[in-house]
């Protein structure tokens, strides 16, 4: 390796640099502190949405089933659909 710092990628005429390397005896990644909440209640509200999700997705399906739309060839725009 030579002792240049590479100032970093040159991409469509513009240099783009990097990122500075870690001081020695810290770790590369830190988790970052994004939320108040405490973990748990950061996932009792992600399975709380995933339900709310999943009973969405039940009532479109049932909404769905219960609908029967058919095609009637001759409509006014040359198509319609009756229920």
């Amino acid at each position: 390796m030579s002792d240049q710092k590479d100032p970093g990628i040159k991409l469509f005429g513009r240099v783009i640099p990097l990122a500075p390397e870690p001081a020695l005896g810290t770790t590369e990644t830190e988790e970052p502190h994004c939320h108040d909440r405490p973990p748990e209640e950061l996932q009792s509200r992600a399975l709380e949405e995933e339900e709310e999700e999943e009973e969405a997705a039940a009532a479109a399906d049932e909404l769905l089933q219960k609908t029967v739309w058919l095609w009637v060839p001759g409509g006014a725009d040359g198509a319609a659909y009756r229920q």
